[in-house]
């Protein structure tokens, strides 16, 4: 993650500054399943109000 935002920075000349936020609250990841814990899976291009997921 950190290579593709340094090289949106160069692209877009703007300064990489601090870690990135990705919108994601601890809290509400302690409902996972004990199996899921330390896991994540990203969906992509989720836009639609119909592709959101819980």
């Amino acid at each position: 993650m950190n290579r593709l935002r340094q090289l949106f920075a160069v692209i877009l000349g703007y300064e990489v500054i601090g870690k990135p936020d990705l919108g994601i609250d601890p809290q509400s990841l302690a409902a996972c399943p004990p199996a899921w814990q330390g896991q994540l899976i990203f969906f992509h291009g989720t836009t639609w109000d119909s592709k959101h997921w819980p």
